[in-house]
């Protein structure tokens, strides 16, 4: 009895996982890309890795980070890394 409830913890804990990332790709999709001139007039790196912004998703406190790394960031929060406003609002 106690490797199934074992069993369907692990199956519960993945299940609420998955929504959470599944939540962070859907706000992560609601954000604008940078355009060009955004990012040559912003010319500055990515906060969360330090490397050279050459496409960016702008956030709506118009904070500009690599899609991958704000994607890997909303999976754990969903404030922006920077001030800590909410990103987007739940769903």
């Amino acid at each position: 009895m106690h490797a199934y409830f074992n069993v369907y913890k692990r199956a519960q804990e993945g299940w609420k996982n998955f929504l959470l990332r599944q939540s962070a790709v859907h706000r992560l999709n609601s954000l604008q890309w940078a355009s060009e001139a955004q990012l040559v007039q912003h010319d500055d790196v990515c906060p969360i890795c330090f490397d050279e912004l050459k496409s960016a998703r702008i956030t709506r406190c118009n904070h500009f980070f690599h899609s991958l790394c704000l994607r890997k960031w909303l999976y754990v929060q969903s404030k922006c890394p920077l001030c800590h406003t909410d990103i987007m609002p739940k769903d």
